[in-house]
């Protein structure tokens, strides 16, 4: 669904953090970008911006009272990225479940394709004699794409994941609600207390400071500014293969040209093409993979994260686990009553989680060291987000640490593609997959950005690219990818709470990566 360029409120909004920006009921506001499914970013006649919810705003069809165009500066915010975060304390973090927002997401979305058509603005030319190549033309920018034949020799289901709100929890960080029934202690004798929001605003800003930061220092946020594309291979067949060290991407002159999209003879195809090249190839490196088509093999374990014990603990039943003080321990398991399953050695079994405490080292999350052996963060900015992705743990009483769990059981299974589908920019998407530790399992021409064509192109896209003899189930939070799912006849798994992605993640393990 096309972003508008100018909405008015329907609601009273007030922020809740520093990036947020305040809404009137009745005032226009000038949409700068889409930050993902539930947020827009925008400006206001007083030349105040932030990010608001979509869902307290409607598109406005007369533009003439349109305020005069001006856009951030976020070159400026990220050269020389400069980043730090200090962790919260023990106590300001929230344990117990998640559970729903106060913003209300479910908005109506367009109809979605029927299966044997496609989207208006696209015309399919088929293969001539001797070929098999299928060629799309859109007819809105008047250019032609190349599309491989249905990829689906080997693959046998096809996983397909929303981003925000779905495998991470991000934009409702600082709004997230605990009933009082829920909180668990966090030490034995200690009492339920509610949280401190403070706390996720804390961890909110920080990772979006990051994520803009990075986009733009590593992934050409800036130069994809109004050039955004759905893939980083969508421009294979206008990339001239140049060498990617031979190239120097802050002297060829890239600038998108304003208005209608150029020719395909213009210089400015072939130097997008280059950097959606650079950005499979950086952000395969930062994965740790062994190269834009390879994936990491499954660990042994599903390991969260390494813990040390802080008391020494007896079993009371032949499902926990004793362990004496200062032990170390591996936390495989999260659940809401407040225990973990852990393993030591060879052993596995319950504990109380509150008797655990997080190893303060940066082994735990090989992901994020493998950020700073690609150049992207430094010793001590990996460290911060180490310690980000703690106090995120904490604080989401384990959502990443489930989704992780979810994505690594699919992994597994033979023939499994995973494919992830975001209304983030594409530079933003890659960058959150590394920082959220989801680069071991989508590889880059995996990602896609539904900012410009909708979710339900995109996934039929995708049904093109893997044919339709796999098995497909998309995972999210919103009715858009819903209504997308079920107008190509693909299963669809709702993900509203962490306790949707605990039993996801039981029915995975349990079934040999299958979900009912």
């Amino acid at each position: 669904m096309a972003v508008p360029t100018m909405v008015v409120a329907k609601f009273d909004f007030e922020p809740s953090s520093s990036s947020e920006m305040k809404l009137e009921k009745g005032t226009r506001y000038k949409i700068t970008r889409q930050v993902d499914d539930n947020w827009y970013s925008g400006k206001g006649a007083n030349d105040a911006s932030g990010i608001f919810p979509i869902s307290y705003v409607e598109a406005v069809v007369d533009l003439s009272g349109e305020l005069p165009a001006a856009r951030p500066n976020k070159r400026r915010r990220a050269e020389g990225l400069s980043f730090s975060y200090t962790r919260q304390r023990s106590a300001d973090l929230k344990a117990g479940a998640i559970a729903a927002s106060r913003y209300n997401t479910a908005l109506p979305t367009a109809p979605a394709l029927p299966t044997d058509r496609l989207p208006y603005h696209v015309r399919r030319v088929m293969p001539g004699p001797g070929s098999t190549e299928v060629r799309y033309v859109d007819t809105r920018v008047n250019r032609t794409s190349s599309i491989r034949p249905p990829d689906s020799s080997n693959v046998s289901a096809v996983h397909i994941f929303d981003l925000d709100e779905t495998l991470i929890q991000f934009n409702h960080l600082g709004s997230l609600y605990i009933p009082p029934r829920q909180l668990v202690p966090r030490t034995p004798g200690e009492a339920a207390t509610p949280p401190d929001r403070t706390a996720g605003k804390a961890v909110s800003a920080a990772l979006e400071d990051l994520i803009f930061g990075l986009a733009t220092a590593h992934f050409f946020f800036d130069d994809l500014d109004g050039c955004n594309q759905t893939d980083v291979r969508a421009l294979g067949h206008v990339d001239d293969r140049a060498p990617l060290d031979a190239l120097d991407f802050d002297e060829d002159g890239f600038t998108w040209p304003k208005g209608a999209p150029p020719g395909l003879a213009h210089p400015a195809w072939t130097r997008l093409a280059h950097r959606l090249r650079a950005m499979e190839e950086r952000y395969a490196k930062a994965a740790g993979t062994a190269g834009a088509a390879a994936r990491r093999p499954p660990t042994a374990a599903a390991t969260i994260a390494s813990h040390v014990a802080k008391h020494k603990y007896e079993k009371t039943s032949e499902k926990s686990l004793s362990f004496s003080a200062r032990a170390p321990v591996d936390v495989l398991q999260t659940a809401d009553s407040g225990w973990v399953r852990v393993q030591i050695g060879a052993d596995e079994g319950w504990a109380p989680a509150s008797y655990l405490s997080p190893v303060e080292t940066n082994e735990a999350f090989p992901e994020v060291a493998a950020l700073g052996t690609a150049g992207m963060l430094s010793d001590e900015q990996a460290t911060a987000v180490a310690n980000l992705h703690r106090d995120l743990t904490a604080y989401t009483e384990g959502w990443l640490d489930t989704a992780l769990r979810l994505l690594h059981a699919l992994q597994h299974v033979q023939g499994c593609e995973l494919v992830l589908v975001t209304n983030s920019e594409l530079a933003a998407a890659l960058t959150k997959c590394l920082l959220f530790r989801l680069g071991p399992y989508f590889r880059p021409e995996n990602i896609y950005s539904s900012v410009t064509a909708g979710k339900p192109a995109v996934f039929q896209r995708i049904q093109e690219r893997f044919g339709h003899e796999p098995h497909y189930c998309a995972y999210g939070d919103g009715d858009e990818e819903r209504r997308a799912a079920e107008g190509l006849q693909m299963a669809f798994r709702p993900v509203g709470h962490v306790a949707d992605l605990q039993k996801l993640c039981r029915q995975a393990e349990l079934n040999d990566g299958r979900v009912n």
